[in-house]
């Protein structure tokens, strides 16, 4: 797994090389310390997997990059929970080298064997969820229940990592789906 860290701090930076250095499945591909160095390490290096300090990426970004490749957060200070739930796991800098392998390996397993591609039900109900019906409207106009709706809902957040309405709106709109 090709991995792109992005970290201003040097010494955060040569801890969590050394960690990866000591794998043979997890490939530290580069190092950047700001934001606007991150377009041009994916494009060169194609990573799976953004290792990020969540300080340095704005809602928007976090939602683009998690939408084609897992993205992690590498706290040593406070960021809100909300924030925090738009990135794939986090990595405490309190976690121990073993945790953070840990971690990496789980995401990469994933990556391996989940799919992201909606099924046909999860595409028919998004569209329905981007013209703004409720989960109720949705189920009573498909003669499902409510239960499965929602649970057809979660999919669909976990697979495009979107988490508002307006946000899988959009998605609808870019996928030709409304």
């Amino acid at each position: 797994m090709n991995i792109v860290l992005l970290e201003p701090s040097p010494i955060i930076s040569e801890g969590i090389a050394s960690i990866l250095e000591a794998t043979s499945d997890l490939h530290l591909s580069t190092r950047i310390a700001t934001p606007a160095q991150l377009s041009a390490a994916i494009t060169r290096h194609d990573p799976q997997l953004i290792l990020a300090n969540p300080t340095l990426l704005d809602e928007a970004a976090v939602t683009s990059l998690a939408s084609r490749l897992h993205i992690v957060a590498l706290c040593y200070q406070y960021v809100s929970q909300e924030r925090l739930a738009r990135y794939n796991a986090v990595i405490n800098i309190e976690a121990t080298p073993a945790q953070v392998v840990s971690t990496l390996r789980a995401l990469a397993q994933t990556t391996a064997t989940e799919s992201y591609d909606l099924s046909a039900r999860e595409t028919q109900i998004l569209a329905l969820i981007a013209q703004g019906l409720s989960s109720k409207e949705i189920a009573d106009r498909l003669n499902l229940s409510i239960h499965t709706i929602n649970t057809h809902r979660k999919n669909i957040t976990r697979k495009t990592n979107i988490r508002t309405v307006a946000g899988l709106a959009a998605y609808a709109l870019i996928h030709n789906l409304i």
